[in-house]
């Protein structure tokens, strides 16, 4: 077709030929260990936690004196 490049007639249209991950919108259950340079926001926001850091203090009790504790090795309940 005139005026087309080689790869926009090869390529199926709407496929630009990008892989476009999607993140599950299903939440995370279970234990997680923490890693040194973790939050509580980003451990929530990488395991879809439904209610975010929030859920995660209300799910592990020991938290809620000080969120900010988080220490490598640790685990909690996702």
């Amino acid at each position: 077709v005139r005026g087309e490049s080689p790869t926009q007639r090869d390529t199926p249209a709407g496929d630009s030929g990008d892989q476009v991950r999607l993140a599950s919108a299903e939440s995370t259950s279970g234990n997680y260990v923490v890693k040194s340079g973790d939050t509580l926001g980003r451990i929530a926001a990488a395991n879809n936690v439904a209610g975010g850091w929030k859920a995660l203090i209300e799910k592990n009790p020991a938290l809620k004196a000080n969120p900010n504790s988080l220490v490598p090795g640790q685990r909690i309940t996702l």
